[in-house]
């Protein structure tokens, strides 16, 4: 399948020795699915990093001055999370296992690189770091979820408490009315007496508006805190169903021998 140029897999190769790195251009873009941008040396592939973004950095681990390992530290110090495959000679698992450490997503050696293999490992490893990446951004959504529930919920009982005194005023009001009512009965029809009456007959009106207003807040924070409660329940039994499933895809895929050994401490 032939992508257009947006799919690609912008892919930088970072490789000192000519003939190896025209293998590895022309076996990559052979597929049609990567956008290869080729580099000499560490110096100018940190250049190029500093200015361009990659979905994959494919690095020779040893190369004249900067090595792959100095790229690669920078790139975890600069806080760049383009996955990288580091390219290795034959004995090095110990360098392998440091590189890892460092967030590398694979390592290949040389004297075992397969031409035909090769396009899927770097396929699979930048389709693992986008699994990666939404599964963090997951995270991080469900945290905020979880966030505005608790802020809404304390909202809920702050309203709440609220509630609670302006009733207590209310029924404070209430009963002061009721207590004016008796004491002009036993005024003298008057202009001042009827007054009076108006007055605590508004005065009801509004303690009756108040009063109705209040309920119809604490309803509709309790509306929106079980709204959101029900939304951030149902989308964590979402994301449980959705591990499982990626829990299930990956026990069908077999590990890479290369992954297996690091995490082993074997040689491959």
């Amino acid at each position: 399948m032939v992508l257009d140029e947006a799919n690609k897999i912008r892919t930088l190769i970072v490789e000192d020795e000519e003939s190896f790195r025209l293998v590895l251009i022309n076996v990559l873009q052979s597929t049609n699915r990567f956008e290869v941008v080729p580099c000499t040396n560490g110096t100018d592939a940190l250049e190029i990093l500093s200015s361009s973004t990659f979905d994959l950095v494919i690095l020779d681990h040893k190369m004249p001055g900067k090595s792959g390992l100095n790229v690669l530290q920078w790139m975890h110090e600069q806080k760049l999370d383009t996955p990288v495959i580091m390219l290795t000679g034959a004995g090095s698992e110990k360098i392998a296992a440091e590189v890892m450490k460092l967030g590398a997503y694979d390592y290949i050696r040389k004297d075992q690189f397969d031409r035909h293999h090769f396009p899927i490992i770097a396929s699979g490893v930048h389709e693992r770091f986008l699994f990666r990446k939404e599964r963090a951004r997951r995270t991080t959504h469900a945290s905020q979820e979880e966030k505005n529930i608790a802020s809404i919920g304390s909202i809920h009982q702050s309203v709440s408490a609220l509630t609670h005194t302006m009733n207590s005023a209310l029924a404070s009001v209430s009963l002061i009315a009721d207590d004016c009512e008796m004491l002009s009965e036993r005024l003298p029809n008057s202009d001042e007496k009827t007054k009076l009456r108006e007055n605590l007959g508004e005065m009801r009106q509004e303690y009756t508006s108040v009063a109705t207003v209040v309920k119809s807040i604490v309803e509709l924070s309790r509306l929106m805190f079980d709204r959101l409660a029900t939304i951030v329940n149902a989308r964590s039994d979402e994301r449980t169903v959705q591990a499982a499933d990626s829990v299930e895809t990956s026990r069908s895929t077999p590990t890479s021998d290369r992954e297996q050994s690091v995490k082993s401490g074997d040689s491959p």
